[in-house]
Formats: structure tokens, sequence, C-alpha cells
């Protein structure tokens, strides 16, 4: 059986979807703070669903937590990763079942370690050696409850992060529809054609205005008219300017995210579909084989590509205890 959890793909994935709830959080949210920072928009119907789709992946973002939601909570209650019960948030809820693999890590690689002794024709007999490897394996303080209890805290898991996940994309989809980002860009073509001809309209008229000797009043008044539109127009400019600034690479950003999403399931299902095929292996072959082969150490480290798979399992002890360990670093 080939083991290959990797801890540290959490991480990365999780620093992709922290990049885009970032850019997501530049966006105000409620109508009149949106108008105020860029602007009215001709379609201002869709201000509103925009606004509401941020919130939405702002608020899966505060149900998935991240180092920082994870440090305040360990600062309230020190044990919140030792507890028996995995923590609420999804993020924590990973680093607390990273814990629980290094340590089955740890023991798989012990137990592998240690059933050269146990099988030890001095331990007994046949049927001794047979019923102490079944012990190890299969017995009530042997492997399988520890690695049920990973399994079934994986499952666990992809039904709390699956619908979180989901509703991201949906809502993601949402942003696709908006048509916000074309109409900033079409009105700031326009305004800065329009900026360019005042700027040429206001050079002409403050020169009418110094070299006029008659009617010179009515040609300050004409030369501040088309200066007020000229500082106006570069106001709403600068304004709709800002909103595509803040939304540079929002889509591709959001993808990414997206993918992230799917990485970080896919990690966890790799999690209890490896701890369910070694619960399936243990079973299968404490229940089928003869007491013969399973008094045999050769046979045993043949069936489970002994020693080598120790180094594996230490792979995989160590990928997740490094995970926690640097679980608490901000992203």
């Amino acid at each position: 059986m080939k083991l290959t959890l990797n801890f540290a793909e959490f991480t990365s994935s999780w620093k992709t979807m922290h990049a885009f709830f970032t850019q997501v959080e530049r966006i105000p949210s409620d109508q009149s703070s949106f108008i105020c920072k860029y602007g009215e928009f001709p379609e201002a119907s869709e201000i509103q669903p925009f606004i509401d789709a941020c919130t939405e992946v702002l608020a899966v973002a505060e149900s998935l937590g991240n180092p920082t939601s994870l440090k305040e909570s360990i600062a309230k209650n020190p044990s919140y990763l030792s507890s028996n019960s995995a923590p609420e948030e999804t993020y924590a809820n990973i680093v607390w079942l990273a814990g629980l693999n290094s340590n089955a890590a740890q023991s798989i690689a012990h137990t592998y370690t240690d059933l050269q002794q146990i099988l030890s024709p001095s331990e007994g007999t046949i049927k001794q050696r047979a019923e102490n490897l079944k012990a190890a394996f299969i017995g009530n303080t042997g492997l399988i409850p520890i690695i049920v209890k990973i399994k079934g805290e994986a499952v666990l898991l992809d039904k709390k992060s699956t619908p979180l996940m989901k509703k991201l994309a949906d809502t993601f989809s949402i942003f696709g529809k908006t048509t916000l980002i074309n109409q900033a860009n079409q009105e700031i073509g326009a305004l800065e054609t329009s900026i360019s001809n005042l700027k040429v309209r206001c050079d002409d008229a403050e020169k009418a205005w110094k070299d006029a000797w008659i009617s010179k009043e009515k040609a300050k008044n004409k030369y501040e008219e088309i200066l007020d539109e000229l500082h106006t127009k570069e106001k709403s400019c600068a304004l709709k300017t800002q909103f595509i600034n803040d939304l540079e690479g929002f889509f591709v950003a959001g993808n990414d995210m997206l993918q992230a999403s799917m990485d970080v399931n896919n990690s966890i299902n790799a999690i209890g579909r490896l701890f369910g095929e070694q619960r399936d292996a243990y079973m299968n072959i404490c229940r089928i084989s003869s007491d013969e082969q399973l008094s045999d150490y050769a046979w045993i480290a043949k069936a489970f590509g002994l020693p080598g798979s120790v180094s594996q399992w230490n792979d995989v002890q160590n990928s997740a205890k490094s995970f926690v360990e640097q679980s608490l670093i901000s992203l």
C-alpha cells in the first residue's frame, strides 16, 4: 500500500483561499459604503447581489477558520487541540485530525518495528504468536481502534467541509454574472476621453479669461464651470479605477480558491481512504490467514511491505507533526 499523505498541501490550499478572502474583504459590506467608495453604476441593481455574495464568501471563510482564529481559540482554551472532540472550525479540525494522524502513524511504525520480536519463536507457540499479532493489529488496545477513529473523524470532517466548499462554488458563480467590472471599465474609458477634452477646454477657457478685457467675469465663470466639471469627472474616474484595482485578478484568484477548496476536500478524503484501507488490510489478514502465516515474520513482512512501510509511516508522522507545529503561523 502506497502512503501519499502530505499535510503541507493543507497549508498551501489555505494560503490560496485566504488570498481570495482578503481581496473580498476590501469590498464594502453595505450599498451606501459601496457607492461612497466606488461611485454610482449605471446598472445599480447589480450592486446589492454583488455585496451579498461577498458577505456570503466571508461568512464561509469565518466558518472555515484560519491560523489567527485558531490562535484565539487556544488563547481562550489551551487544551483546544487536545480535546477528544473535534473543534468546530474546519481549519482547527484539520489541525486536530493531523495530530491524531501523527500519533497513529507513530504507533503503526512502532508496531511494525516490534513485529520481529512479537513473532519471534521465543515468544511462544505458533498459535500464541498469531494471537499476539492479532492483538497488536485488531485487538481492543491495538491499532484498529486508533485507525477506525481517524477514519470516522475524516468522514465527519468531510461532511462538515463539503457543504462549505460547495457554498463557495455556488456563491462564486454569482460573481461571474455581474457586469459591474465591465460597467466600470466602460465608464473609465468614457471618462478618460471626456477628461482629455475637458482639459483642453479648461486651458482654452483659462486663457480666454486671463486675456479678456470685456466680460472678464463671465469668462472666469465659464472657466470655473469647466474646471468643476473636470474635477467631478476625475473623481468619478478615480472611484471606478479604485474598484478595478480592488478587483484586479479577482476571477483568477477566485478560480484558484475553488481549486484549493477542492484540494482540501481531496486531502481530507485521502486521510479517510488511507486509514480505511489500512483497517480493511488488518481485518482481512487477521481473519483469513492461518496461524502459520500470522506467526511467520517473513510472511507478514511481505504482506505489509516491511521494512519499507515503516519509513513511509514515519514520513506520514513527520508531515502531520510539521503541519501541526506550523499551523499557527499567519498566512
